[in-house]
C-alpha cells in the first residue's frame, strides 16, 4: 500500500511539473509577441505606458519649419503599431564621447542620410547629441539644452541654428589667449511672464549716452537775460555719466523699442540732478566739478543760486513734455522724489556734527540722497512705456539697489 501510495504521488508531481512548464512556456510566447508587435482594433486601447516607451525609443526628425513658436503633438498612433522597442539600445555617455559631440556642435554634425544617421564610421550622430542632453520637442533639434521658447524669426532657422552659429563663430581674442585672460560670452533675451521672446530691439547703455548728451547738447536756451541761462548751459555741458537718463531710457528700452521718444524727460532728470549738484557745491564751497570750476566760482554765489533754482523750474518744464495721460502719474513721483532728495541732505548735514549716527540711519539716508532718484529714473521709464504697476515697482526696487550700491 505504501509504494503504491508513493507511485501514484510521483505521477501528480510528474503531471503539475509539466503543465507549469507548459504554461510557461506559452506565456513566454505570448509576451514576446507582445513585447514586438501590438494589434489593436482601437488606438486608445493601447497600452499608455508601452507607447510612451515607443514614443522616446522612436527617432523624430525635426520639421522643416524653423519659425514655429510652438510645436504640434504627434499624430494618434495607426490601428496597427509595429515597433522594435528592444532594438535601440542606450548610449553609454563617456567623457571621450561627450568631448566629441562637443566638437560636432562648433564643428557641424557629420553628413548624414535620409534618415538622419552618420554616415562616416565613427563620426558623432546627431542621435547622440540629443540622447546626451534631455529631449526636446520633435519640431526643435536641441542640442544645447536650454529652454527653447519661441524661435528668432530674424536669423535663419531660429534660436537654435543662432546658438550653434555664435558657438562656431566666437574667436578667442589673440591678446587675451597671450595673457591666459578667461572670460565669457553672454547672450540675453528678454522673456516675458508669458515665456515669448521679445524681439524688441535693445540699444546699449553706450547708444543711449550717445543720444542723451547729443539731445542736451542741441536743447535751446533762447530765453533771457543771457547770464541767468548760461551758467545752466555750462552744467549740463561738462560732462557726467548720465546715469538716470541712461537707466531712464533702458527701463523704457524693455517695453518699447522707440526710447528717443521719451529723451526729453531723460533730459529732464538730468537737468535736476544737475541742479542739486550745483546747490551742492555752492554748500560745499567746492571749486571743482568734473575738473571743471563749479557754478559758484567760475560767477559768483547768487549766480549759482538763482541758475540753480531757474534750472528746478526747467525740470519740470521738461518732465511736462510727455503724453498728458502720463503727466499724472510721473509728476506726482517725481515731485515726491524731489522732496525725499532734501531730506536726504538735510540728513547728510546733520550726520556732520554727529557722533552717534547708527548703520540704519546711515543707509536711509543715502537711499533719500542717491537711491531714490535712480529708482524714479527707470520706474518713470516704466510709466512711460505703458508697463504694469508690478513691473514698474519692480523697476523702482532695482534702482533703489543699484543707487545703494553705487553710494556704498
Amino acid at each position: 500500500m505504501e509504494i503504491k501510495k508513493s507511485n501514484k504521488a510521483n505521477l501528480e508531481d510528474e503531471r503539475i511539473t509539466g503543465f507549469l512548464l507548459g504554461l510557461i512556456l506559452v506565456l513566454s510566447v505570448l509576451f514576446v509577441s507582445f513585447e514586438y508587435t501590438t494589434n489593436s482594433s482601437n488606438g486608445s486601447e493601447l497600452n499608455e505606458d508601452l507607447l510612451d516607451d515607443i514614443s522616446q525609443d522612436l527617432e523624430m526628425m525635426p520639421q522643416d519649419n524653423h519659425d514655429m513658436v510652438s510645436y504640434e503633438p504627434a499624430a494618434a498612433p495607426s490601428k496597427t503599431i509595429t515597433t522594435n522597442i528592444k532594438k535601440q539600445e542606450k548610449v553609454e555617455m563617456t567623457p571621450k564621447k561627450l568631448s566629441a559631440i562637443s566638437e560636432a556642435i562648433l564643428n557641424g554634425v557629420g553628413n548624414s542620410d535620409a534618415a538622419g544617421h552618420g554616415t562616416v564610421e565613427g563620426a558623432v550622430k546627431e542621435s547622440d547629441i540629443t540622447t546626451a542632453l534631455p529631449q526636446t520637442p520633435a519640431s526643435l533639434d536641441n542640442p544645447f539644452n536650454f529652454q527653447i521658447v519661441e524661435q528668432l524669426p530674424e536669423f535663419p532657422g531660429g534660436m537654435v541654428e543662432f546658438m550653434k552659429w555664435i558657438t562656431k563663430s566666437l574667436k578667442y581674442p589673440p591678446q587675451a589667449k597671450n595673457n591666459k585672460i578667461q572670460g565669457e560670452v553672454v547672450v540675453s533675451f528678454i522673456v516675458d511672464k508669458e515665456g515669448n521672446v521679445s524681439s524688441i530691439k535693445m540699444l546699449t547703455a553706450n547708444e543711449i549716452l550717445d543720444k542723451v548728451n547729443d539731445y542736451l547738447n542741441k536743447l535751446p536756451y533762447d530765453r533771457k537775460p543771457v547770464s541767468l541761462y548760461e551758467p545752466i548751459r555750462y552744467v549740463l555741458s561738462i560732462g557726467g555719466k548720465r546715469i538716470r537718463p541712461t537707466l531712464m531710457l533702458l527701463a523704457y528700452n524693455l517695453f518699447k523699442e522707440d526710447p528717443e521718444s521719451i529723451l526729453m524727460s531723460a533730459c529732464a532728470l538730468e537737468t535736476y540732478h544737475n541742479y542739486t549738484l550745483l546747490h551742492d557745491d555752492l554748500m560745499d564751497q567746492a571749486d571743482l566739478r568734473r575738473g571743471k570750476e563749479t557754478v559758484h566760482k567760475k560767477w559768483n554765489a547768487n549766480t549759482a543760486i538763482l541758475s540753480g533754482d531757474s534750472m528746478l523750474v526747467l525740470a519740470y518744464q521738461r518732465m511736462l513734455n510727455c503724453k498728458p495721460e502720463y503727466q499724472g502719474k510721473v509728476l506726482k513721483l517725481f515731485t515726491e522724489t524731489a522732496l525725499e532728495i532734501g531730506e536726504g541732505q538735510q540728513y547728510d548735514m546733520e550726520f556732520e556734527t554727529r557722533m552717534d549716527v547708527v548703520e540704519e540711519e546711515y543707509i536711509e539716508m543715502i537711499r533719500l540722497k542717491t537711491s531714490v532718484l535712480l529708482a524714479c529714473a527707470m520706474k518713470i521709464g516704466a510709466i512711460l512705456a505703458d508697463a504694469s504697476d508690478e513691473d514698474a515697482d519692480n523697476l523702482y526696487k532695482f534702482g533703489e539697489q543699484i543707487g545703494l550700491a553705487f553710494q556704498l
